[in-house]
């Protein structure tokens, strides 16, 4: 899903994460499941380098991202050209105002998807298999997802500060080896947000495709 999607932080009262006090020493997993038990909303600004087998990288895009529990997310690509991705829980749109089309999907897989570790809400254990991987010199460690049952991406790679709950990167993998990292950036979590950003109403003159 466009290298879906961007998660896992713990806020308080529309703080951003990076000034919360450091956690107590404890597994990577436990660190990495705190976080995502204390999300409620996101937002954000995200770098978003993407990797071909074989090709190297692609290409990079810059954007803001935000998201809300049970199911909702909104990823506005701004660089190198405008794309915008929005779920409700229940349907997603992928909108491309340069070829005036949108596609409308149902959002039932979305349980086989990265966005999965964000708005689904379920225990990680239950869903992934899980290990850390060690980082390279002066780089924090990070934990690998493979995902239990049959899904769209091989893996998730998540790095966290290894002092302070906080977010840095996310690496997802597809199932054909092509890779995409996320860079996370201005983190605001747990704030209110305006319902009005996870839906979407087709422009005049767009296109629809239903799938």
């Amino acid at each position: 899903m466009a290298a879906l999607l961007g998660v896992l932080f713990w806020g308080d009262g529309g703080k951003a994460a990076a000034q919360n006090p450091e956690p107590e020493e404890v597994a990577p997993i436990e660190r990495l499941q705190k976080l995502i038990s204390g999300l409620t909303t996101l937002e954000g600004d995200f770098t978003q380098e993407s990797f071909s087998e074989g090709r190297g990288r692609l290409k990079v895009s810059q954007g803001h991202l935000t998201a809300a529990r049970p199911g909702r997310f909104r990823w506005d690509y701004q660089q190198p050209y405008e794309q915008i991705i929005v779920s409700d829980g229940k349907l997603i749109w992928y909108y491309e105002p340069d070829l005036k089309q949108v596609t409308q999907v149902g959002a039932t897989g979305l349980d086989r998807s990265p966005a999965s570790v964000l708005v689904d809400g379920k225990p990680i254990k239950e869903t992934f298999d899980w290990e850390e991987v060690p980082g390279e010199q002066g780089k924090a460690p990070s934990i690998r997802l493979t995902p239990k049952k049959e899904s769209n991406f091989r893996k998730i790679q998540i790095t966290l500060h290894p002092k302070r709950d906080q977010l840095l990167s996310m690496e997802v993998e597809d199932t054909l080896g092509n890779r995409s990292v996320i860079y996370f950036e201005n983190l605001v979590v747990n704030r209110k947000l305006d319902p009005g950003l996870f839906t979407f109403k087709i422009p005049p003159g767009v296109d629809l495709i239903e799938q």
